[in-house]
Protein backbone atom coordinates (compact mmCIF):
# COMPACT_ATOMS: atom_id res chain seq x y z
CA UNK A 1 0.00 0.00 0.00
CA UNK A 2 1.28 3.42 -0.85
CA UNK A 3 2.39 6.24 1.87
CA UNK A 4 -0.86 8.27 0.25
CA UNK A 5 -3.15 5.79 0.70
CA UNK A 6 -2.03 4.94 4.14
CA UNK A 7 -2.54 8.88 4.92
CA UNK A 8 -5.94 9.07 3.16
CA UNK A 9 -6.78 5.70 4.98
CA UNK A 10 -5.46 7.09 8.75
CA UNK A 11 -7.15 10.59 8.07
CA UNK A 12 -10.88 8.75 7.60
CA UNK A 13 -10.22 6.92 10.84
CA UNK A 14 -9.46 10.03 12.51
CA UNK A 15 -12.42 11.91 11.48
CA UNK A 16 -14.83 9.03 11.97
CA UNK A 17 -13.46 8.96 15.46
CA UNK A 18 -13.85 12.83 16.20
CA UNK A 19 -17.14 12.66 15.15
CA UNK A 20 -18.20 9.71 17.18
CA UNK A 21 -21.50 9.87 15.94
CA UNK A 22 -23.90 9.25 12.68
CA UNK A 23 -23.55 13.24 12.10
CA UNK A 24 -27.53 13.66 12.27
CA UNK A 25 -26.41 15.60 15.79
CA UNK A 26 -24.47 18.33 16.31
CA UNK A 27 -21.95 18.65 19.05
CA UNK A 28 -22.02 21.03 21.89
CA UNK A 29 -20.77 24.32 21.20
CA UNK A 30 -17.26 25.57 22.99
CA UNK A 31 -17.08 26.81 26.30
CA UNK A 32 -17.37 30.79 25.49
CA UNK A 33 -15.82 33.50 27.63
CA UNK A 34 -18.48 36.17 29.15
CA UNK A 35 -17.83 39.69 27.65
CA UNK A 36 -17.09 42.40 30.03
CA UNK A 37 -18.41 45.12 27.77
CA UNK A 38 -21.86 46.68 28.58
CA UNK A 39 -24.62 45.57 27.03
CA UNK A 40 -27.47 48.66 25.64
CA UNK A 41 -30.64 48.38 27.00
CA UNK A 42 -33.84 50.48 25.21
CA UNK A 43 -36.31 51.39 28.04
CA UNK A 44 -39.25 49.65 28.04
CA UNK A 45 -42.05 51.72 25.32
CA UNK A 46 -44.97 52.69 26.97
CA UNK A 47 -46.73 53.74 23.86
CA UNK A 48 -50.28 52.31 24.08
CA UNK A 49 -50.22 51.60 27.48
CA UNK A 50 -52.70 53.53 30.22
CA UNK A 51 -53.33 53.81 33.98
CA UNK A 52 -56.34 54.41 35.21
CA UNK A 53 -55.70 57.05 37.98
CA UNK A 54 -58.75 58.30 40.47
CA UNK A 55 -57.81 61.85 42.14
CA UNK A 56 -60.12 64.75 43.78
CA UNK A 57 -59.67 68.19 44.76
CA UNK A 58 -62.14 67.72 47.73
CA UNK A 59 -60.50 63.97 49.12
CA UNK A 60 -56.80 62.88 49.45
CA UNK A 61 -55.91 59.14 49.38
CA UNK A 62 -55.12 58.56 53.08
CA UNK A 63 -56.36 61.57 54.34
CA UNK A 64 -59.64 62.50 56.09
CA UNK A 65 -63.13 62.83 54.74
CA UNK A 66 -63.51 66.85 54.69
CA UNK A 67 -66.66 67.14 57.05
CA UNK A 68 -68.91 69.04 54.75
CA UNK A 69 -69.04 66.29 51.96
CA UNK A 70 -71.03 64.09 55.42
CA UNK A 71 -73.76 64.27 57.72
CA UNK A 72 -71.82 66.27 59.86
CA UNK A 73 -71.64 68.90 57.15
CA UNK A 74 -73.39 69.87 53.93
CA UNK A 75 -73.05 66.61 52.62
CA UNK A 76 -72.40 68.15 49.55
CA UNK A 77 -70.65 65.37 46.59
CA UNK A 78 -67.13 65.17 45.63
CA UNK A 79 -65.46 66.33 42.75
CA UNK A 80 -63.55 63.43 40.96
CA UNK A 81 -60.47 63.68 38.33
CA UNK A 82 -60.24 61.10 35.59
CA UNK A 83 -57.25 60.21 33.97
CA UNK A 84 -55.80 57.54 31.60
CA UNK A 85 -58.78 55.59 30.34
CA UNK A 86 -57.46 52.67 28.96
CA UNK A 87 -58.41 52.94 24.60
CA UNK A 88 -60.70 50.00 25.30
CA UNK A 89 -62.83 51.71 27.27
CA UNK A 90 -66.82 51.34 26.46
CA UNK A 91 -67.88 53.26 29.42
CA UNK A 92 -66.51 54.65 32.89
CA UNK A 93 -68.23 54.60 36.41
CA UNK A 94 -67.64 56.07 39.81
CA UNK A 95 -68.54 54.76 43.21
CA UNK A 96 -68.14 55.31 47.18
CA UNK A 97 -68.41 52.82 49.11
CA UNK A 98 -67.80 52.01 52.67
CA UNK A 99 -65.28 49.33 53.65
CA UNK A 100 -66.41 49.18 57.35
CA UNK A 101 -70.03 49.41 56.69
CA UNK A 102 -70.18 45.97 55.00
CA UNK A 103 -69.96 48.03 51.60
CA UNK A 104 -72.29 50.33 52.07
CA UNK A 105 -72.57 52.40 48.93
CA UNK A 106 -72.64 56.48 49.42
CA UNK A 107 -72.60 56.93 45.56
CA UNK A 108 -72.42 55.20 42.48
CA UNK A 109 -72.51 57.01 38.94
CA UNK A 110 -72.66 54.96 35.77
CA UNK A 111 -72.90 55.50 31.79
CA UNK A 112 -69.71 58.15 31.86
CA UNK A 113 -68.02 58.42 28.47
CA UNK A 114 -64.45 57.05 28.37
CA UNK A 115 -63.80 60.79 27.35
CA UNK A 116 -65.18 62.02 31.21
CA UNK A 117 -62.02 63.67 32.83
CA UNK A 118 -64.03 65.38 35.52
CA UNK A 119 -67.22 64.39 37.33
CA UNK A 120 -68.86 67.29 38.79
CA UNK A 121 -72.04 65.96 40.24
CA UNK A 122 -73.89 69.09 39.44
CA UNK A 123 -73.00 68.48 35.85
CA UNK A 124 -72.97 64.73 35.15
CA UNK A 125 -72.41 64.36 31.21
CA UNK A 126 -75.60 63.22 29.01
CA UNK A 127 -75.91 59.94 29.32
CA UNK A 128 -74.88 59.06 32.99
CA UNK A 129 -76.55 56.95 35.55
CA UNK A 130 -76.98 57.48 38.99
CA UNK A 131 -77.60 54.70 41.54
CA UNK A 132 -79.32 54.93 45.07
CA UNK A 133 -76.84 55.43 48.09
CA UNK A 134 -77.57 52.38 50.71
CA UNK A 135 -79.87 54.90 52.53
CA UNK A 136 -82.35 54.77 49.28
CA UNK A 137 -81.30 58.08 48.60
CA UNK A 138 -80.73 58.57 44.36
CA UNK A 139 -77.25 60.58 44.60
CA UNK A 140 -74.93 61.03 47.00
CA UNK A 141 -75.38 60.40 50.35
CA UNK A 142 -72.12 61.14 52.19
CA UNK A 143 -70.60 59.29 55.02
CA UNK A 144 -72.35 59.32 58.17
CA UNK A 145 -70.84 56.36 60.46
CA UNK A 146 -72.43 56.01 63.75
CA UNK A 147 -70.54 58.87 66.44
CA UNK A 148 -69.00 55.59 68.42
CA UNK A 149 -67.48 53.81 65.76
CA UNK A 150 -63.67 53.99 64.91
CA UNK A 151 -63.15 56.03 61.82
CA UNK A 152 -64.76 54.01 59.03
CA UNK A 153 -62.36 53.89 55.38
CA UNK A 154 -64.09 54.74 52.48
CA UNK A 155 -62.91 53.98 49.15
CA UNK A 156 -63.93 56.19 46.31
CA UNK A 157 -63.34 54.26 42.89
CA UNK A 158 -63.15 54.76 39.06
CA UNK A 159 -64.19 51.86 36.63
CA UNK A 160 -63.26 51.75 33.57
CA UNK A 161 -65.41 49.15 30.87
CA UNK A 162 -64.90 47.51 27.82
CA UNK A 163 -68.85 47.77 27.34
CA UNK A 164 -71.66 49.83 28.86
CA UNK A 165 -72.38 48.01 32.31
CA UNK A 166 -76.61 49.00 31.09
CA UNK A 167 -77.39 50.01 34.95
CA UNK A 168 -80.47 51.98 35.29
CA UNK A 169 -81.16 55.21 36.83
CA UNK A 170 -81.70 54.94 40.29
CA UNK A 171 -80.82 51.28 40.49
CA UNK A 172 -79.51 49.75 43.55
CA UNK A 173 -76.16 50.77 44.34
CA UNK A 174 -75.03 47.68 45.87
CA UNK A 175 -76.26 45.76 42.51
CA UNK A 176 -74.75 48.56 40.42
CA UNK A 177 -71.82 48.31 42.45
CA UNK A 178 -71.06 44.71 42.15
CA UNK A 179 -71.66 44.79 38.11
CA UNK A 180 -68.65 47.39 37.96
CA UNK A 181 -66.52 45.13 40.33
CA UNK A 182 -67.43 42.59 38.08
CA UNK A 183 -66.89 44.28 34.65
CA UNK A 184 -63.80 46.17 35.19
CA UNK A 185 -60.88 45.97 32.74
CA UNK A 186 -59.28 48.57 34.86
CA UNK A 187 -59.91 50.50 38.53
CA UNK A 188 -58.21 53.24 40.79
CA UNK A 189 -59.29 54.00 43.98
CA UNK A 190 -58.37 56.70 46.45
CA UNK A 191 -59.14 55.70 50.09
CA UNK A 192 -59.92 58.26 53.22
CA UNK A 193 -61.62 58.01 56.74
CA UNK A 194 -63.92 59.75 58.40
CA UNK A 195 -65.39 59.56 61.87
Amino acid sequence: MSTRVLLVALAVVVASAACGDDGRTLAPAPPTTASTAPVATLPPSSEGLSVLRLTSTDVTDGGAVDARLTCDGENEPPLLVITGAPPAAAELAVAVVDLDAGGFVHWVVSGLPPSTDVVDPARLPEGAVVGRAGTGVVGWDGPCPPPDDPPHRYEFRAYALAEPAGIAEGASGAEAVAVLDDAAIERAILTATYR
